[in-house]
């Protein structure tokens, strides 16, 4: 872009000096190489201007870290009032650029200020970061075609002028006087309507926008302190012998439990920086994306549904209820009735009456079996009391016992779990929910505790609540609905063979009686007998 930026978006940097900086990080993003040769360690950037560069207002405490990481990257302070811009570019990039290990260690640093380890405090404070970093990117939009970056939500909502209000909701139109003094003279047009008519309909979207941003920021408190508790301790789960997070702790967690968070900032600085798409830039193709949720949950927090997503990509797409107890009661068959047919992917979500969240994904589509099925893209999870992700085992002893699904065959038993072996699965959903089972080890999955049993057993489930959502797409919905439509069709078509059947054998048994009843007769005449 070569327009001029708004001053207050600009901060204390000159017009040339905001356009250098930012066509200078966005040549970084794409090729080192070319950011060195457009700035100098002279030219300088203020603190100010560094957080309305990267639109921080809405995280002070980010700024501020973001802002000290840098700082430490160029040998400053973080108290010092500037830094160089070329300190910038590359602290930046070691962020974003490079090997996950040496990602993940920059982020790290950047919460610690620099140390090798962090409280549980800095600790939650970097996931309720990264969290409402995550939920505010927007990605979603723009790769769903929108184009450009949504503005950042501030925490106050900007006044309306009076003279501007529309309080009705009416389409707005110009001016009765300029209407008629245009028609008058032959230049309201139909086409200037309709163009009058657009625009309106463009303001209205802005403003409804604008709106949602602000109802968002509501969601960003749900992130904050105790409300995410259970995922900061799933960092340390295993780990007791100190509260304080390690950098090789991360390192492990990041590795098995949460893949994508360290792209949050990646994705962050990329929407911050490269706000103008044109042909010649390709975006890439892996940057982290914010799940949207078409249905409203009764277990999961949206802090719940980010950090599932930032585990596994897989998990960045939409996601569709396809079963919900809370919404079709707790029956089996309806569970069953939500999944089969669909082609994608799907994620199980279960809740015990002690109030413990676990679950699993399935990374194929089901279908009725007297065998397991699935592969090494399934997985099991616990979100309550902690996080943590339970992989695969990809070894021939996992015999691919991943996913089970039967509710037809005789002597085994109906319904459907994960993991395990043939009446001992690691998670086992009875037909008629009344035989549930969880237990910590099987053949298929790592080794790991996902809820408290029953009070008195050592394995049993007392189910409270289930939950499955569809993760792939519309096609795997469209998919669903014909695999319905054909159920129903072959009902209908055994529901007219039963009857056509029952139709011939009431005619067939007719016809016995009658032909029975002739030979009788026939017997009798022979015999010399009379007929009445």
């Amino acid at each position: 872009s070569t327009e001029e930026p708004d001053a207050t978006v600009r901060g204390k940097l000159g017009v040339q000096e905001y356009l250098r900086l930012q066509a200078t990080v966005k040549q970084h993003l794409l090729s080192a190489s070319q950011a060195k040769k457009n700035l100098t360690s002279s030219t300088l950037l203020s603190k100010d201007a560094f957080c309305k560069f990267f639109h921080l207002s809405y995280d002070n405490t980010f700024a501020e870290k973001f802002y000290g990481y840098v700082a430490r990257h160029s040998g400053h302070k973080a108290s010092e009032d500037s830094i160089p811009c070329q300190s910038l570019v590359f602290a930046v990039g070691s962020l974003i650029k490079g090997a996950a290990g040496a990602r993940a260690t920059a982020l790290f640093h950047l919460f610690s200020d620099g140390k090798d380890d962090m409280s549980k405090e800095a600790t939650t404070a970097m996931f309720s970061t990264l969290l409402t970093t995550y939920f505010l990117l927007g990605w979603y939009d723009f790769r769903m075609g929108a184009g450009s970056r949504a503005p950042m939500p501030t925490t106050k909502s900007p006044e309306v002028p009076a003279s501007n209000a529309n309080p009705s909701g009416a389409e707005e139109s110009p001016k009765g006087g300029e209407k008629e003094a245009k028609a008058d003279e032959g230049e309201y047009t139909v086409a200037q309507q309709f163009k009058d008519q657009q625009e309106a309909a463009k303001k209205r979207a802005a403003e409804a926008a604008v709106e949602r941003n602000y109802m968002e920021l509501a969601t960003v408190d749900s992130m904050q302190g105790s409300q995410i508790g259970h995922l900061v301790d799933g960092v340390n789960a295993d780990w007791t012998e100190s509260p304080n997070l390690t950098l090789d702790k991360f390192h492990s967690w990041v590795s098995k439990s949460s893949a994508s968070l360290i792209d949050v900032l990646r994705s962050f600085v990329y929407q911050a920086c490269l706000v103008a798409p044109d042909a010649e830039v390709e975006y890439p193709r892996h940057l982290t994306l914010r799940p949207r949720v078409t249905a409203e949950s009764s277990i999961l927090s949206t802090a719940d549904v980010l950090q599932l997503s930032l585990a596994n990509e897989r998990l960045q797409h939409d996601w569709e209820l396809t079963y919900s107890s809370a919404r079709d009661g707790l029956s089996f068959n309806r569970l069953v009735h939500g999944i089969m047919g669909y082609s994608g992917p799907t994620l199980f979500v279960i809740r015990n009456s002690a109030g413990d969240v676990f679950g699993a994904y399935a990374g194929c589509p089901w279908k009725e079996s007297n065998q397991f099925q699935g592969d090494g893209s399934c997985f099991l999870y616990t979100l309550k009391p902690h996080f943590r992700l339970l992989q695969p085992l990809t070894t021939s002893y996992a015999e691919n016992h991943y996913m089970y699904l039967n509710t037809r065959g005789y002597q085994v038993e109906h319904g459907l779990g994960f993991g395990g072996k043939e009446g001992d699965l690691r998670i086992w959903l009875s037909a008629g929910f009344d035989d549930c089972r969880v237990q910590s080890f099987g053949h298929s999955y790592d080794y790991g505790k996902l809820c408290t049993p029953k009070p008195g057993t050592s394995r049993e489930l007392d189910l409270d609540s289930v939950e499955v959502w569809g993760l792939g797409g519309p096609s795997a919905m469209s998919s669903r609905e014909r695999h319905r439509k054909d159920d129903a069709k072959m009902f209908d078509d055994m529901k007219s063979l039963k009857e056509s059947t029952k139709r011939a054998l009431v005619e067939d048994a007719f016809n016995q009686e009658m032909f029975l009843s002739k030979n009788f007769q026939h017997r009798q005449s022979a015999e010399g007998g009379s007929i009445q």
